[in-house]
Protein backbone atom coordinates (compact mmCIF):
# COMPACT_ATOMS: atom_id res chain seq x y z
CA UNK A 1 0.00 0.00 0.00
CA UNK A 2 1.38 3.38 -1.04
CA UNK A 3 1.63 6.12 2.00
CA UNK A 4 -1.48 7.63 1.10
CA UNK A 5 -3.89 4.89 0.40
CA UNK A 6 -2.69 4.41 4.14
CA UNK A 7 -3.88 7.75 5.08
CA UNK A 8 -7.42 7.04 3.55
CA UNK A 9 -8.25 4.04 5.80
CA UNK A 10 -8.94 5.60 9.18
CA UNK A 11 -9.11 2.33 11.24
CA UNK A 12 -4.95 1.63 11.42
CA UNK A 13 -3.91 2.02 14.79
CA UNK A 14 -0.42 4.02 14.57
CA UNK A 15 0.80 3.12 17.91
CA UNK A 16 0.49 -0.69 17.01
CA UNK A 17 2.30 -0.17 14.03
CA UNK A 18 4.74 2.43 15.52
CA UNK A 19 5.29 -0.61 18.23
CA UNK A 20 5.73 -3.03 15.56
CA UNK A 21 8.38 -1.11 14.04
CA UNK A 22 10.61 -0.49 17.04
CA UNK A 23 10.87 -4.16 17.85
CA UNK A 24 13.76 -6.32 16.54
CA UNK A 25 12.75 -8.97 13.45
CA UNK A 26 12.69 -11.89 16.26
CA UNK A 27 10.42 -9.56 18.22
CA UNK A 28 8.15 -9.47 15.47
CA UNK A 29 8.09 -12.81 14.89
CA UNK A 30 7.41 -13.86 18.29
CA UNK A 31 4.78 -11.46 18.37
CA UNK A 32 3.24 -13.03 15.30
CA UNK A 33 3.45 -16.70 16.87
CA UNK A 34 1.84 -15.42 20.03
CA UNK A 35 -0.61 -13.87 18.06
CA UNK A 36 -1.64 -16.73 15.96
CA UNK A 37 -1.37 -19.18 18.56
CA UNK A 38 -4.23 -17.34 20.51
CA UNK A 39 -6.39 -17.64 17.84
CA UNK A 40 -5.72 -21.28 17.38
CA UNK A 41 -6.82 -21.68 20.92
CA UNK A 42 -10.04 -19.87 20.62
CA UNK A 43 -10.86 -21.25 16.99
CA UNK A 44 -10.80 -25.47 19.09
CA UNK A 45 -12.42 -23.78 21.74
CA UNK A 46 -14.96 -22.61 19.66
CA UNK A 47 -15.65 -26.05 18.45
CA UNK A 48 -15.28 -27.87 21.37
CA UNK A 49 -17.88 -25.96 22.31
CA UNK A 50 -20.48 -26.29 19.21
CA UNK A 51 -19.23 -29.74 19.13
CA UNK A 52 -20.62 -30.22 23.21
CA UNK A 53 -23.94 -28.58 22.19
CA UNK A 54 -24.11 -31.25 19.70
CA UNK A 55 -23.49 -34.29 21.91
CA UNK A 56 -26.28 -32.39 24.64
CA UNK A 57 -28.72 -32.81 22.21
CA UNK A 58 -28.30 -36.19 21.19
CA UNK A 59 -30.40 -37.78 24.17
CA UNK A 60 -33.57 -36.04 23.14
CA UNK A 61 -33.23 -36.71 19.38
CA UNK A 62 -33.15 -40.26 20.57
CA UNK A 63 -35.99 -40.29 22.94
CA UNK A 64 -37.89 -38.38 20.22
CA UNK A 65 -36.91 -41.32 17.72
CA UNK A 66 -37.99 -43.49 20.33
CA UNK A 67 -41.31 -41.95 21.34
CA UNK A 68 -42.33 -41.85 17.46
CA UNK A 69 -41.27 -45.29 16.77
CA UNK A 70 -43.44 -46.60 19.67
CA UNK A 71 -46.65 -44.33 18.43
CA UNK A 72 -45.98 -45.62 14.65
CA UNK A 73 -46.01 -49.60 16.66
CA UNK A 74 -49.03 -48.66 18.31
CA UNK A 75 -50.98 -47.36 15.54
CA UNK A 76 -49.85 -50.59 13.09
CA UNK A 77 -51.19 -52.68 16.04
CA UNK A 78 -54.57 -50.61 16.11
CA UNK A 79 -54.49 -51.04 12.11
CA UNK A 80 -54.20 -54.75 12.42
CA UNK A 81 -56.88 -55.38 15.49
CA UNK A 82 -59.71 -53.20 13.21
CA UNK A 83 -58.82 -55.54 10.04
Amino acid sequence: MEIEELEKVDHVDEGLVAMFLKMSPEERLQSNDNAIRTIMELRNAYKRQQINKHKQRIPVLQETLRQLHNINLSDNDKELSTS
